[in-house]
């Protein structure tokens, strides 16, 4: 809920939730994800769950890494380890 602030600060510059299309995306959705669906949606607003509540949390399944870079080197780096990460692994989301 710590950007709920910035979201309502941002929904006061949007036309009126009839006059608008928003899409909400969000890896988790917890209660607090529900609220800010509940106030910035049109009502009636669809919820699509792309993973399930049976299948395994993406969290415990994500390999954590850490690159230590300068900000010149920040793209390289970054495009480094989605290259590596690619090259690993051919059904990786991320292609060229």
């Amino acid at each position: 809920m710590g950007f709920k602030p910035e979201i309502d600060k941002i929904m006061r510059f949007m036309p009126p939730k009839n006059e608008r299309l928003t899409l909400l995306f969000s890896a988790t959705v917890p209660k607090a994800v529900q609220v800010i669906a509940a106030s910035t949606l049109r009502p009636g607003y669809t919820f699509i769950d792309t993973v399930g509540e049976e299948a395994e949390q993406t969290h415990e399944h994500v390999k954590q890494e850490i690159v230590v870079s300068t900000p010149e080197d920040m793209v390289k780096s970054t495009a480094a380890v989605l290259k590596r990460a690619m090259d690993s692994d051919p059904n990786y989301k991320v292609s060229e």
